[in-house]
C-alpha cells in the first residue's frame, strides 16, 4: 500500500513537472522608428530580437503584417531555451509619403500566443511622387523647410505650384 501511494505521488509530481515546462518569449524591444527616410532609398529594414526566456522550445508559428508594404521574415526553426532569433522587418516606401505607422502580429507557441511589434518614421517624397500626387488630386504643398534632430529638413526640392 505504501509503494502504490509513492509511486502514485511521484507520477503526480512527474506531470506536474512536464505540464510546468513551457515557452516564454521575450523582445528586447517592440518598436523601431526609422525617422526621416528618403522614397528613393528603396527599402528601410531593421530587426527584432526574440529571446526564449522559457524552459521548453519556441516556435513562431505565423507572422503578418497590417499591410502588403510591409514584410517580416523569420526562421521556422524552434528557439531553444535561453537562444534567441531575429525577425527582420522591410518596409517599402515607394508611393508612399507622409508618416506610417504599421503592425506586425507574430503568432508563437506561447501564453499569450500573439505579439505585436510596430515600426513607424516619416517619408519624403520623391519628386516622381510629388507630380503623381498633384497630377490626381487636390493636394496642396508648401515649400518649407525646418530644423529637427536630424538637421535640416527640404519637403520640396524643386519649385512647383505653391500656395502659401
Amino acid at each position: 500500500m505504501k509503494l502504490h501511494k509513492i509511486t502514485s505521488l511521484f507520477v503526480f509530481a512527474l506531470a506536474c513537472f512536464a505540464t510546468s515546462a513551457q515557452p516564454k518569449a521575450e523582445w528586447v524591444s517592440t518598436s523601431h522608428y526609422y525617422g526621416i527616410i528618403n522614397e528613393n532609398d528603396g527599402d528601410a529594414k531593421c530587426t527584432f530580437t526574440l529571446i526564449n526566456t522559457g524552459d521548453s522550445p519556441l516556435v513562431i508559428t505565423n507572422a503578418r503584417a497590417t499591410c502588403g508594404c510591409t514584410r517580416p521574415k523569420y526562421s521556422k526553426e524552434a528557439i531553444a531555451p535561453g537562444d534567441s532569433m531575429t525577425i527582420s522587418v522591410s518596409y517599402d516606401p515607394v508611393g508612399r509619403p507622409g508618416r506610417f505607422k504599421k503592425k506586425i502580429y507574430i503568432d508563437t507557441n506561447t501564453e499569450p500566443k500573439r505579439s505585436t511589434l510596430e515600426i513607424s518614421g516619416v517619408v519624403i517624397a520623391s519628386e516622381k511622387t510629388i507630380k503623381r500626387f498633384q497630377e490626381k488630386s487636390s493636394l496642396v504643398l508648401y515649400d518649407e523647410s525646418y530644423e529637427s534632430s536630424w538637421g535640416k529638413i527640404n519637403w520640396c526640392k524643386t519649385p512647383i505650384d505653391l500656395v502659401k
